[in-house]
């Protein structure tokens, strides 16, 4: 079974971005859709500087993960 994931780009609790992207997930039919939470992941904001000096956090790499695994990804952005 194809696997999508849904991602809204807060992490307000209230995300309007990430109340659509589930909805839409919802509208799928035959795939296995995970809701994936930024608010599980704790991110930085992106450094070059840290990223020489620390190499990519554990939860991005978690991230990353999760999206390579999918076989799609519906991303809500405002």
């Amino acid at each position: 079974m194809k696997k999508i994931i849904t991602i809204g780009g807060s992490t307000s609790k209230e995300s309007i971005n990430k109340k659509l992207a589930e909805s839409v997930g919802q509208l799928l039919k035959g795939v296995e859709v995970i809701n994936l939470d930024l608010n599980n992941y704790e991110l930085p904001i992106f450094s070059e500087d840290i990223e020489k000096d620390q190499g990519f956090s554990n939860d991005l790499q978690l991230l990353n993960k999760e999206i390579e695994d999918s076989d799609g990804i519906i991303l809500s952005l405002a």
